[in-house]
């Protein structure tokens, strides 16, 4: 099975057209490099590299593998920086504004689907006028808000009986 570290070496070993500067560079000993390419030469059934004394270069199959491996590369990084942004949205506390004389079953019953959606992701409450709410949200002290009536407002997204700010709208 080819794994990420093949790729990886692969790489570091067809910039460099060298194995021992390719070992240095990812700090690995050259023959556990050697034998990491050789088994991905195995696994695609493909040589890589022509081997010849004092130099190397790479096959066809080779250039190709490089093309591709470094776009692999590229996109597996940019997912991995996508996880672990997602992952620290939902780490930060949920702020939920609360304007006064909203309905206590309607708050209670979304209260209790967050808390089965995302059991891990703490929530901060706070009780305020509509008019506080609605400068909270468009500040961004709160995430989302629960209102019978905020003014219209373009920083706002309004759902009915639910007001969210336009930061927590994107990612919804």
């Amino acid at each position: 099975m080819i794994e990420l570290r093949h790729l990886r070496y692969f790489i570091a070993v067809a910039e460099e057209l060298n194995f021992r500067r390719a070992a240095e560079r990812i700090h690995i000993d050259q023959a556990s490099l050697s034998r990491a390419i050789r088994d991905l030469e195995d696994q695609l059934d493909a040589p890589l590299f022509i081997r010849l004394p004092r130099k190397l270069d790479l096959t066809p199959a080779g250039l190709k593998l490089l093309k591709e491996a470094q776009k692999l590369l590229i996109r597996f990084e940019r997912t991995t920086r996508a996880v672990r942004q997602v992952h620290a949205l939902y780490q930060a506390p949920l702020r939920v504004g609360i304007a006064d004389g909203i309905a206590q079953p309607k708050l209670s019953e979304c209260l209790g689907r967050w808390r089965i959606v995302a059991p891990e992701v703490p929530l901060e409450l706070a009780e305020m006028r509509t008019a506080e709410l609605v400068g909270a949200l468009r500040g961004e002290e709160f995430d989302v808000g629960f209102s019978f009536g905020a003014p219209d407002d373009e920083a706002i997204a309004q759902i009915p009986g639910l007001a969210l700010s336009r930061r927590t709208h994107q990612m919804a």
